[in-house]
């Protein structure tokens, strides 16, 4: 009975229309095949995104708690000045790696207008930078610090901002659905990196678990905001990421293999949309035959009138 189906289905091929709904169709399938083999990587993962949306909320109830203050009281000590600073810089890397953690990056790559929108915003990154951000003051950081933390602020504009796109011009959807090696290394190094940014910010050395100098905050909801970021940023997100970066490495073999399924039944999706495309901005054939017709016509009168 199965090789009857078999041949049956040999003979009679599915058929189906060419839509983008169909990529996450088959990543959704090669998921589902893959899945018991992806556990570590997919957990571990997960568990680092949630202390990411941990630290947004943290830092936006601080930032929140800052802003009503000073409005009140019309007056921004320098201490509050560095906590706001902290804040948002806090808020900034989360939004960055939350974003790294649910996207996949081969289908930003196959989005029309993604190569022209990383040119646009890095030109429009250039001339807006330097400042706009509190933490590059000279009196409340070091250059050294400086120059991480801009560094980080200048890679999450360009980044975020090549990806502000419609939903209805992309060929895929950005979300993540199959999990892959580069997206799983790409994702664990970005994360290394804005923590050990977001640890180089002197508001760091304000909170009670600091050893270094510091100054007594104005308020005590001030201090436990900061700590609970301290010990999220000191102690949580490089724990976990850790265990992340471990899990990538034990399924390596699986998630480099699913890379390379994903780009090869991606790679003729693209070259037939890229071919429409080209096809749909060529002028119709009726309007062609017109043109030529009304072209013969004019020659026609033309050599009469010339005889």
């Amino acid at each position: 009975r199965l090789t009857k189906i078999n041949n049956a289905m040999a003979m009679e091929p599915i058929s189906t229309y060419a839509a983008p709904g169909l990529i996450t169709l088959l990543d959704q399938a090669l998921y589902r095949a893959n899945e018991g083999s992806l556990t570590g990587t997919v957990s571990a993962a997960d568990v680092t995104l949630a202390h990411f949306i941990q630290l947004k909320q943290k830092a936006k109830s601080l930032l929140s708690s800052l802003l009503q203050d000073y409005q009140t009281h019309n007056e921004a000590p320098e201490c509050t000045e560095m906590l706001e600073s902290f804040s948002r810089l806090c808020i900034e890397c989360a939004v960055g790696a939350i974003d790294h953690l649910t996207t996949d990056k081969l289908a930003l790559a196959s989005n029309v207008d993604y190569s022209m929108q990383q040119s646009s915003s890095n030109s429009s990154t250039s001339t807006s930078t330097g400042n706009n951000n509190p933490a590059s003051d000279p009196q409340t950081a070091t250059k050294k610090d400086q120059k991480a933390v801009e560094g980080v602020l200048l890679q999450l504009e360009y980044e975020l901002g090549s990806r502000k796109e419609r939903r209805r011009d992309c060929y895929e959807t950005p979300r993540l659905i199959c999990p892959d090696y580069v997206w799983a290394d790409d994702a664990s190094l970005y994360c290394q990196r804005i923590v050990k940014a977001m640890q180089k910010h002197p508001a760091m050395t304000l909170s009670s678990g600091s050893t270094a100098v510091r100054f007594e905050l104005p308020s005590t909801l001030y201090q436990v905001s900061l700590d609970k970021l301290y010990v999220l940023i000191k102690k949580d997100l490089p724990s976990e990421i850790s265990k992340f970066r471990a899990a990538i490495e034990a399924d390596t073999a699986t998630s480099k293999r699913l890379y390379l399924v994903k780009c090869e039944y991606r790679a003729p999706f693209r070259a037939f949309l890229e071919s429409h495309a080209t096809v749909s901005r060529l002028p119709k054939l009726s309007f062609v035959d017109e043109t030529l017709n009304l072209y013969t016509a004019m020659e026609s009168k033309k050599s009469s009138n010339a005889k």
